[in-house]
């Protein structure tokens, strides 16, 4: 049996990491933005230095002792970087972009059924000698065996989630950060022609070459130039301070996007028909009501998304595709998430006195009863949840969570204020496994994936 580290981040990479996995088991994640305390967006080339020296110092790892070093195009991680760790180059793997994405995303599905795995987003760059640059890739996978059948090269072919990050710049918010927002703003705005139609003319999907291309099969790849020159010159978009204005362009940018997308799945079945299970990974599909869209496809059985669907995913599965060539991981579910830092009691403690410390602030320590949570919930209260391990991925599980009554229609505007947040963020509510589709019209399909909040179903009129 093997231990090995998996490792993403670092100057043209983004959502950085470190994986331990030993013996075929996972032990530690940790995402490099929460030792640093400071949000992938605000920090986008950094590498994993605090994350990788946590799981070091907490597993009292020797790293000449890990047989291999995983990571995955484009690859940001400098050679100063493996010089200060020690790691020698015949213990570096490194694979492809979008086969991390798809190898994590597929063997954590525990799919063992035929499943089309398939991956998309604004780009894996690749500067390494054999490895090519692509937006996306589809794989056929059955018994834990996973073939690839389609790629995305850039150059050739266009990224509709670059398209969806443009939108979201023009709206003045952050790339890599804000896009959540615009999927948000799109529940408030209704179908345009001219905008829908301005999309439809920068990019189509091609069932002969199996990819979406670009206006006139142009180079640039993304897109993003022939989205900017064409919107503006044309004064498609007029006044981005109307607020309608600001809705419509999301409620079209997500209208285009969930459809060439359903185009794409709906090909890949008159393909191969008998795959009626989707595995998918890739920043594109943190779109909720995306995955909405394609888990409500009538020939899908089921829908599984990776639940760090970023690069912040590339880690492990780098690390997962490793271990399953050397026979040690076939694919199975995650029991749960929590696989980030931990905290002792002592270190809590530390904290609390620090705080009190402090004569303007005073924390009171009494011990748990989930009655006296459930009491403060019932008057109103807004709690702060922590419990052990930190999640892995970007949603908030229950170990970092904020709880609150969902029976009060001002709770909503009243947390975005106190978050900071933008008013048309929306919050997940926590439901009992047992009465999910009593609330929501999920037809009893993928509560899986939707524990880890990667789904979206519409509620129930009664």
């Amino acid at each position: 049996m093997s231990k090995l580290i998996g490792i993403y981040g670092g100057p043209v990479a983004h959502d950085g990491g470190a994986v331990y996995v030993k013996d075929g088991q996972i032990q530690s994640i940790i995402q490099e933005e929460r030792p640093r305390r400071v949000k992938v967006a605000d920090d986008p080339d950094a590498s994993p230095l605090l994350s990788l020296s946590r799981i070091q110092k907490e597993f009292n790892l020797d790293l000449n002792e890990i047989d291999y070093f995983c990571t995955a195009t484009p690859m940001g991680i400098t050679p100063e970087f493996w010089v200060q760790f020690g790691i020698p180059k015949e213990k570096i793997y490194i694979t492809n972009h979008h086969n991390a994405h798809c190898y994590g995303a597929y063997y954590t599905s525990g799919f063992n059924e035929k499943t089309l795995v398939v991956s998309y987003d604004a780009g894996g760059i690749s500067k390494s000698m054999g490895y090519t640059s692509t937006f996306g890739r589809t794989f056929l996978a059955e018994n834990n065996k996973i073939n690839l059948v389609n790629s995305w090269p850039m150059g050739t072919s266009t990224s509709i989630p670059c398209m969806y990050a443009m939108i979201t710049r023009w709206l003045g918010w952050r790339i890599n950060k804000d896009e959540g927002k615009v999927t948000g703003l799109a529940g408030y705005g209704e179908y345009n022609k001219d905008i829908y139609e301005s999309f439809e003319k920068l990019c189509w999907y091609s069932k002969e070459e199996k990819r979406f291309l670009p206006a006139h099969h142009a180079e640039s790849a993304t897109g993003i130039n022939i989205v900017l020159d064409y919107l503006t010159r044309t004064q498609v978009l007029k006044d981005m301070s109307d607020e309608k204005s600001r809705a419509d362009l999301a409620y079209n940018m997500q209208l285009f996007l969930e459809n060439r997308m359903v185009e794409y799945f709906n090909h890949l079945h008159e393909l191969y028909p008998d795959y009626k299970k989707i595995v998918l990974s890739g920043g594109v599909f943190a779109n909720v009501k995306l995955n909405q869209k394609l888990n409500e496809l009538d020939w899908v059985d089921e829908t599984y998304v990776y639940p760090a669907m970023s690069d912040a995913g590339l880690a492990l599965g780098a690390t997962l595709k490793k271990t399953v060539e050397l026979g040690e991981w076939k694919t199975k579910r995650f029991d749960n998430l929590f696989y980030g830092s931990k905290y002792e009691q002592t270190d809590i403690d530390i904290m609390v006195d620090t705080i009190n410390s402090d004569t303007t602030r005073n924390i009171k320590k009494v011990k748990y009863d989930d009655k006296l949570v459930a009491e403060h919930l019932n008057e109103g209260c807004i709690i702060g949840w922590f419990k052990g391990r930190f999640e892995f991925g970007p949603r908030a599980l229950g170990a970092r969570s904020i709880l609150v009554r969902p029976t009060d229609a001002k709770t909503h505007q009243k947390l975005n204020k106190r978050l900071r947040r933008n008013e048309v963020m929306p919050f997940a509510p926590i439901v009992i496994g047992e009465k999910a589709n009593d609330i929501f019209v999920t037809n009893n399909k993928s509560h899986y994936t939707a524990e880890f909040m990667t789904m979206c179903y519409d509620t129930r009129k009664e």
